[in-house]
């Protein structure tokens, strides 16, 4: 019998006309293949020849072909009925999309490369500063310093911490320079003394006494120059941490009172007294080293005391700490000179310290 012509209401039909890469087509056929109905803008299509299962339930299959989309559906009759549509535009449309990402993700890395390389040359700037300025330092340029203004909070703490550095080894410098200079200048001295009475007495023939007189003035500039050059090869040790220290237990009043002992005569020569204050209790260190400190604290009280003077010697417990003290009633040291005693070869009165013997390093072997 004839088959029935499929009737679509206005809103659907209106789906399969207008443009050919708009519009959707169907076919439909029996289960023989014979074709039914067909849109008038549908293409030539092969019949599809599915078939209901068993249970006789509906079938849908999607399929693509060629730049068409297709949907298949069969009825419990077998009736295939195929809907598709033109995909051109939606690939285009895709297309396009993928251009637009693609163009999205070029325009994003190349902002990324740009912003990227001005806050990486932005960041490396101060660093480069300060590796210029670092580089520039030398011996004959330690003044110089990293300018921080201008760098970020980490950079600025790294740069203070290489200007504290930058002070420390200045100052290192500069006293190792007058270190050289004062002890050349201490060692020229004696010297001089040497050459000068060697000279004097080759000058011309003389009697034994006064040969023996130019001798003896040589053998105390010698003494002198030993004693200056055993003090500075202490220093040394201990400056590359070469010197040995012998710790042992030992009670600190009997040392001290063999070191009043050592340095009563000195003291007796002016009338100087020592008075001695001391608690009995036991050290553990290098009895040498601290015999040592001792008496030049005593000798330098001694040194810078007034003839009848009095000298105090205590050593008591603080706590877990021992405290010696050693105080004389000498002429003081004024407030301006405290800063430097113990720096090596300073003297508050140069011209009597080097009458009196004194090297300056006394103190500076005491504090190291």
């Amino acid at each position: 019998w004839p088959a029935p012509s499929l009737g679509l209401p206005e809103e659907y039909s209106q789906l399969f006309e207008g443009d050919e890469e708009t519009r959707m087509y169907f076919v439909i056929w029996d289960h023989q293949g014979k074709v039914l109905q067909k849109s008038e803008s549908a293409p030539d299509v092969e019949f599809p020849a599915l078939k209901v299962g068993e249970d006789r339930l509906p079938v849908r299959s999607v399929r693509l072909r060629g730049l068409n989309r297709e949907v298949i559906h069969v009825s419990s009759f077998d009736i295939n009925l195929l809907v598709g549509r033109s995909i051109v535009r939606d690939l285009a449309a895709h297309y396009r999309f993928s251009l637009f990402r693609l163009l999205v993700g070029v325009a994003v890395l190349v902002a990324g490369l740009l912003g990227g390389w001005w806050s990486t040359a932005r960041a490396v700037r101060p660093i480069a500063a300060m590796a210029s300025t670092a580089e520039s330092i030398s011996a004959g340029s330690l003044s110089q310093r990293i300018d921080v203004t201008g760098t970020d909070t980490e950079l600025e703490q790294l740069a203070t911490v290489l200007n504290h550095t930058f002070d420390r080894l200045q100052a290192a410098f500069e006293q190792q320079t007058q270190f050289t200079s004062d002890a050349s200048h201490e060692l020229r001295t004696p010297l001089s003394v040497i050459l000068a009475n060697a000279d004097l007495a080759l000058s011309r023939n003389r009697t034994p006494e006064e040969y023996r007189a130019s001798l003896e003035t040589c053998r105390q500039a010698a003494r002198r120059m030993k004693k200056l050059i055993d003090e500075l090869l202490k220093l040394s040790r201990f400056d590359e941490d070469a010197a040995e220290l012998r710790s042992v237990e030992f009670d600190i009043d009997e040392l001290i009172s063999e070191c009043v002992q050592l340095v009563k005569p000195l003291a007796a020569d002016r009338g100087i007294t020592i008075e001695s204050q001391l608690e009995s209790f036991s050290l553990w260190g290098d009895r040498e080293r601290f015999s040592q400190v001792i008496v030049n604290l005593l000798t330098n009280a001694i040194r810078y005391n007034r003839d009848g003077g009095s000298i105090r010697i205590e050593a008591a417990l603080d706590g877990q700490e021992a405290v010696i003290t050693v105080a004389d009633s000498g002429i003081g040291i004024a407030e301006t000179d405290l800063p430097h005693i113990f720096d090596r070869f300073y003297r508050v009165d140069k011209a009597r310290s080097r009458v009196e013997g004194g090297s300056g390093l006394g103190l500076a072997i005491c504090r190291t």
